[in-house]
């Protein structure tokens, strides 16, 4: 996230005007923000002192932080119990590979007693009767 061009202390000082009566147009004007932004301050901070905001801010970092790790923490305790995941990953790999092949085997046991072809016919018959004309 990029960091912000205002200290503290300026956020708290741009508040300040608006709420001394200040129209909040000639404030944004002046400090070179949008009302939005304004506004947003004006919810996030309105009443706090710059200290305050500093550690405002730090308690939200550190909770990002913890919410990630909880997060974390919640898929692994979710995978390691999960029943499909009690058995080892290679395992599970090999008796895919498995039924793959055993799909193949069986699918070429149907088309050969059926007398099919492996290729489609167009292929065979591919020859001078299919060119592009010239």
């Amino acid at each position: 996230m990029k960091a912000s061009r205002f200290s503290d202390a300026q956020k708290a000082f741009i508040l300040k005007q608006g709420a001394d009566g200040m129209p909040v147009a000639d404030v944004c004007r002046k400090a070179g923000i949008s009302q939005a932004t304004y506004f947003n301050w004006k919810r996030k901070y309105d009443g706090l002192l710059p200290t305050e905001m500093r550690r405002r801010k730090q308690l939200e970092d550190e909770n990002a932080v913890r919410g990630a790790f909880r997060f974390g923490e919640l898929v692994a305790s979710c995978w390691s119990t999960h029943p499909r995941t009690t058995t080892s990953l290679s395992n599970d790999r090999a008796s895919h590979d498995g039924q793959t092949a055993n799909r193949r085997r069986a699918l070429s046991r149907t088309s050969a007693s059926a007398g099919r072809q492996t290729a489609p016919t167009w292929m065979a018959t591919r020859g001078s009767s299919c060119r592009w004309p010239a």
